[in-house]
């Protein structure tokens, strides 16, 4: 599903945005915009041969059109426009994910978060490791024995933290339209919290690159997750609700996330510590 760029706004197959910043004409052309298809001439479509003189040659009633793209191929081809879109207003973009019901892209964006916090972890067991290296060779002098954090823990410490964040998060969004009388649906609340995990997979990334140099700062930005997640979800929550400046949005709001953080903690430390 095509998106436009500057303002997320969904785009049929061949449509032009209509926003301020696509009909400045001295703004990039999208790469990713597909133009508009010839007139086809009445009772015609594109894929069918051409007519002689003496009229049209349709095709065998058991001729197939050409074949059309999955939707998981679709998705990956409109995964850049949409982070495009994302990057110029976040709003926006969610909206028309939510609107048109992309729960592929949510889902997308989810596998690429969890990636992404297996490589966070990697880097904080490798950290780890070297700083109880240093330790028990001082100790070694006393017979005790050296201790190894397996790097390959990240994997299942990495999906766990998704899966609880995420899920969380999706029953979290999903309670409050219900309190605020709001017609989404659970799987609305999944696509907006989907989307929404964009900005807490850079700041996994950055803790991964940063976290190869020092462990400190890269330790530091993990901790930063928690208030980005928060920041993100209030964009999905206030795409879902409508009656979003009431105190009882807020409260609902702000209540939800420590209950998610609560539960998140104490599900992960009891399963994998």
């Amino acid at each position: 599903m095509p998106y436009c760029e500057h303002c997320g706004a969904y785009l049929e197959e061949g449509q032009h945005c209509t926003c301020q910043a696509s009909q400045n004409p001295a703004s990039v052309p999208n790469p990713d915009h597909i133009p508009p298809q010839e007139p086809q001439p009445e009772g015609g479509s594109g894929w069918q041969t051409t007519t002689t003189q003496t009229g049209a040659t349709p095709p065998p009633p058991h001729q197939a059109g050409p074949a059309q793209p999955s939707k998981f191929s679709a998705t990956l081809k409109n995964a850049l426009p949409f982070l495009k879109a994302y990057w110029h207003s976040p709003a926006q973009a969610t909206q028309s994910a939510v609107g048109q019901k992309d729960w592929m892209l949510a889902a997308l964006l989810c596998v690429v978060q969890a990636v992404a916090a297996i490589l966070a972890f990697v880097t904080v067991f490798l950290r780890l490791n070297q700083l109880i290296a240093s330790i028990f060779s001082f100790l070694a002098f006393f017979g005790g024995d050296e201790l190894q954090i397996s790097p390959a823990l990240s994997i299942p410490y990495g999906l766990l933290a998704t899966v609880l964040g995420v899920g969380l998060m999706t029953v979290m969004l999903f309670v409050l339209t219900k309190l605020m009388k709001s017609e989404s649906s659970f799987l609305d609340a999944f696509i907006a919290c989907g989307v929404n995990t964009i900005p807490v997979t850079i700041l996994l990334l950055l803790a991964f690159l940063v976290g190869l140099v020092s462990f400190g700062l890269g330790l530091g930005l993990l901790v930063m997750v928690l208030p980005i997640s928060a920041a993100t979800g209030l964009i999905s929550a206030r795409q879902l609700c409508p009656d979003r400046e009431t105190g009882l949005f807020w409260t609902g709001y702000l209540v939800g996330v420590m209950l998610v953080a609560g539960v998140t903690w104490f599900l992960f430390s009891n399963l994998l510590f």
